[in-house]
């Protein structure tokens, strides 16, 4: 980075430390790296062979929340303790979400198909896990080329549903009642119209994920499973323990925010106009 600032580059994002996903994370970090970040270490994924629900438990052994030292923190205790701003990540069932949400962080997914991705099903879309919005939006400018350029905010104020559960996941009293008011939050800010009404109901999306991701031999007149088939995956607000039910004390809820396909680079502003 040094030979590049005496060259005479001025990179958007030069020298900030990043933490990669995996020992491969360096492949998809290659737009943070042409803005200026600096890659300082892989964070612990699970190893070959192991359950989606690791729990934390990794081929380094148990990776802690830093909230909370007997609880997981699903992917994210670099960022939240502090010792990278971002962390790159691949969501395909929550692996950026759900540990955003468990450690009270701020975590981007792209939209499936949108940024380039190894995984060969195409449901692990790239992301990021920040300890601020305003870095989220920083990374998702560098991921899409425009690391140089501010942030936009669209003209009208975005229509909003809130939905405690999609239809089909089962959060806790607690978690459901402080995510509801951090959406309400958001709509005193002016940053979302929130629509009364009906929840949003949708299939759960589970089932459909996990067969594409488990081979096995197709049946002569079998149709063949195929992304559109696949729902809205949400956050469950689970606080930060693999259980589900009410939120131990002190441990951190998560709201999810979801736009339309291709439209990522609303939720960082939507955010950013009631939090950090």
């Amino acid at each position: 980075m040094d030979e590049r600032i005496a060259a005479g580059e001025r990179p958007p994002l030069a020298g900030v430390p990043i933490g990669a996903k995996g020992r491969h994370g360096l492949r998809g970090a290659g737009p943070l790296i042409a803005a200026g970040c600096v890659p300082v270490g892989a964070t612990a994924v699970p190893g070959p062979g192991t359950p989606w629900q690791t729990w934390g438990l990794g081929r380094y052994g148990r990776t802690v929340n830093p909230w909370r030292y007997d609880r997981t923190p699903a992917g994210s205790a670099a960022v939240t303790a502090g010792l990278v701003p971002p962390a790159t990540g691949a969501d395909g069932a929550g692996s950026v979400r759900i540990p955003a949400a468990w450690c009270g962080v701020a975590g981007l997914k792209a939209t499936d198909g949108r940024l380039p991705s190894a995984d060969r099903t195409g449901l692990a879309a790239p992301g990021v896990l920040t300890r601020c919005v305003a870095d989220a939006e920083a990374f998702w400018r560098a991921m899409t080329g425009r690391a140089g350029t501010p942030g936009g905010r669209e003209r009208d104020t975005p229509t909003a549903l809130w939905s405690p559960d999609l239809g089909f996941a089962d959060p806790g009293p607690e978690p459901v009642a402080l995510a509801h008011a951090a959406a309400r939050r958001l709509a005193d800010a002016k940053a979302v119209h929130l629509l009364s009404g009906p929840s949003l109901v949708l299939e759960d999306p589970a089932p459909a994920r996990l067969a594409l991701r488990r081979p096995w031999p197709r049946r002569p007149g079998r149709p063949l499973l195929h992304r559109s088939h696949l729902g809205v995956q949400p956050q469950r607000a689970s606080g930060a323990e693999p259980a589900r039910g009410a939120r131990p004390r002190g441990l951190p809820v998560g709201l999810q925010l979801v736009a339309g396909p291709g439209r990522e680079g609303l939720l960082p502003a939507v955010a950013g106009s009631a939090m950090c």
